[in-house]
């Protein structure tokens, strides 16, 4: 993993620890679950939400390990200088 640089460039690894932290690397965000039940008995329904946080890698942490083959990087940073950084899949050949 190259992180020195101003973007990140991730080959494929070989273990699930370095893999989780490839993942954690290239970003995490937050995503909002939503959820609602009915139950039903003799007295009436009831209906129940909730909503948590979570908080999720943008990129699972399997790609790192049976995603990428052989030449093939994922790349996260500033491909033109402006605007924000961008995640791309790249193959070497």
């Amino acid at each position: 993993i190259l992180t020195n640089s101003a973007g990140k460039v991730i080959f494929r690894v070989g273990d699930p620890d370095t893999a989780e932290l490839a993942a954690k690397m290239m970003g995490e965000s937050d995503v909002v679950m939503s959820g609602r039940s009915v139950s039903h008995s003799q007295e009436g329904a009831s209906v129940s939400a909730d909503r948590k946080l979570e908080r999720w890698t943008k990129l699972s942490s399997d790609l790192f390990i049976t995603g990428l083959r052989r030449g093939e990087i994922v790349y996260m940073g500033l491909t033109d200088g402006l605007g924000a950084a961008s995640i791309r899949f790249v193959r070497v050949r």
